[in-house]
């Protein structure tokens, strides 16, 4: 009887557990493995792609008088806005 109580408390501490995994994020497992390759992807380009873009907008003229203009640090000129949005900046 102690023994299948034992186990009973066992398999109530692992689902607690793993319930508290699953609410941190990136620890859902089954939304991780639900997860198309190829979105990840996009994602990682975009991400890469914005990081770029912001990089060389901090040694643009353009940007800089933007963002002055604004009173906005992360404001763009049009040529590093459409980069940063996947467009070719000469649409």
């Amino acid at each position: 009887m102690s023994k299948k109580k034992s186990n009973r408390h066992k398999k109530k501490v692992v689902k607690e557990g793993l319930r508290a995994l699953k609410n941190k994020p990136g620890w859902d497992v089954d939304a991780y493995r639900n997860r198309d390759p190829q979105q990840g992807l996009r994602q990682l380009e975009q991400s890469m792609r914005g990081h770029r873009t912001y990089e060389d907008a901090q040694s643009c003229t353009d940007c800089e008088a933007i963002r002055q203009d604004s009173d906005d640090e992360t404001a763009l000129c049009d040529r590093h806005l459409a980069e940063a949005m996947g467009l070719d900046p000469g649409d």
